[in-house]
């Protein structure tokens, strides 16, 4: 089994007997591994956190604007704001950070698995047989990401995982994977061995 660079967390064995668990009798492992560990800004993040901030800049000047008797209806109305502004320059990207460290995936010669969820445990399983569409992105020397489906239209970062972690109907995908061209000719041959059979 093909597992990835070290620079990447390593999958231990309870990572590995997690993947194994979820197959079938005759279901054989190619790959399984883990996205990039830690804080990642991508593309998307030189528009989202300037917008952030700016959201939460304008939320505090609201709440610092009135008189003692409004007091309580700006609160009310800009503290939400500003704590949305900060979710959207900071928060998120902590956010991913997590997620990243519950996930691990894995390739079999007939579905890709993906393990995750923060508070419950979550199963995606996806039939080799079924992907009419994948998209792999990478840029050289760097963690890539493979998206199991079309890409949802949201203009020009459509390319951008960080983005599309949030977007409604966001395809699957193995996401900041090392290796990713590899990984992707990996899964096409998957493809074909089922299309064989």
């Amino acid at each position: 089994i093909y597992q990835g660079k070290s620079r990447f967390r390593s999958m231990s064995s309870h990572d590995i007997a997690s993947i194994r668990n979820e197959l079938n009798r005759d279901e054989e492992l190619i790959w399984s591994g883990r996205p990039l560990q830690g804080l990642h800004l991508q593309a998307a993040d030189s528009l989202l956190i300037p917008l952030g901030l700016l959201v939460a800049s304008l939320a505090l000047l609201w709440i610092l604007m009135p008189t003692e008797p409004n007091i309580g209806t700006f609160l009310f109305l800009g503290l939400p704001c500003a704590l949305m502004g900060c979710y959207m320059a900071f928060g998120r990207v902590f956010m991913a950070a997590h997620t990243r460290s519950k996930t691990i995936y894995g390739l079999t010669n007939e579905r890709i698995v993906i393990i995750s969820g923060l508070l419950v445990r979550e199963i995606t399983s996806i039939d080799l047989q079924t992907i009419d569409e994948i998209t792999f992105d990478q840029a050289p020397g760097e963690a890539g990401s493979i998206l199991f489906g079309p890409l949802p239209n949201n203009g020009g970062l459509q390319r951008d995982v960080s983005w599309l972690s949030t977007a409604q109907h966001a395809p699957p995908r193995f996401e900041l994977i090392p290796d990713t061209k590899q990984v992707y000719d990996m899964i096409r041959s998957a493809q074909r061995s089922c299309a064989v059979h």
